[in-house]
């Protein structure tokens, strides 16, 4: 879930935090790296007959984060072999933040940094 204070931070809350995860990721615009975060999710539509591939993000460069990774094949294939399934299909997952820095309303350097399968 993304939130935004309409000041100078968002942040994207992680509801279910696995050990060593914070309960949220903060995007603050007085850091010197301005750390901005994406996020996706491949998830069952709302029909139940299809599924969707939602992006956000905490502005602009954030969800250009997570959409850069979603169409670069170098970096998003390897992670779905990674969830793959034995029979070779694909379960719904988040990747819940990519992390990237924001340089002249640019994101560099993005990262996951953490990511959940669903089924």
């Amino acid at each position: 879930m993304l939130k935004d204070d309409y000041m100078k931070f968002m942040w994207v809350l992680n509801r279910n935090s696995r050990k060593g995860e914070p309960d949220r990721w903060v995007s603050d615009q007085s850091d010197p790296q301005w750390r901005v975060y994406g996020v996706a999710a491949y998830v069952p539509n709302f029909a139940g007959d299809g599924n969707t591939l939602l992006f956000g993000g905490t502005g602009m460069s954030g969800t250009e984060a997570v959409s850069d990774f979603m169409n670069d094949n170098a970096r998003l294939l390897p992670f779905l072999n990674q969830i793959r399934r034995p029979d070779g299909t694909l379960p719904h997952f988040e990747l819940l933040i990519i992390e990237a820095h924001n340089m002249g309303a640019n994101a560099v350097r993005s990262q996951i940094v953490a990511w959940r399968t669903m089924n």
